[in-house]
């Protein structure tokens, strides 16, 4: 992992800690990451805690490959534009 993607996954760590709770379901995981990625100023380390994450469960992925991030995150931010349904909709 280079330097620069190093210092992305550490600021993106922060955004993660910052912007969630333990108790947060996977819907509303999901949903955050797409509402932080839209703002290109978080989109950096949002894709490099993806890109780490991606690479952790999938042995054809590497720490700081962007596609599949980019594409995880593509759907993150549609999702977060659609509106919540079922009980949780309620909710908020």
């Amino acid at each position: 992992m280079s330097d620069d993607v190093r210092g992305d996954l550490v600021d993106g760590l922060a955004q993660v800690r910052t912007m969630l709770s333990v108790r947060d379901d996977e819907e509303t995981v999901v949903r955050a990451f797409g509402r932080a990625s839209a703002n290109s100023a978080q989109v950096h380390g949002l894709r490099a805690v993806v890109s780490t994450a991606i690479a952790t469960i999938s042995s054809r992925f590497e720490p700081g490959q962007r596609p599949a991030a980019e594409l995880w995150l593509d759907y993150a931010r549609r999702l977060a534009a659609t509106p919540a349904r079922g009980r949780e909709a309620g909710a908020r």
